[in-house]
């Protein structure tokens, strides 16, 4: 999670980004839910890759011994 913090991506979508354009949605449908549980998808599907990608580097790394 901090690796997507501090990516270059999250600086361009930020979680507040993602955020208002769920209220916004929201607001315009009346569909709150909805429109924040497709944020909480979009920001899941940032974050698990990244997280497998940095747990799979660890492993490497750990096994290389550096």
């Amino acid at each position: 999670i901090n690796l997507i913090k501090n990516s270059a991506l999250v600086s361009t979508i930020a979680v507040t980004d993602i955020l208002h354009v769920a209220d916004s949605i929201g607001s315009q449908t009346f569909q709150y839910t909805t429109a924040y549980a497709g944020a909480a998808l979009l920001y899941l599907c940032l974050t698990l890759p990244s997280a497998f990608g940095v747990n799979l580097l660890e492993r490497r790394s750990a096994a290389t011994g550096r």
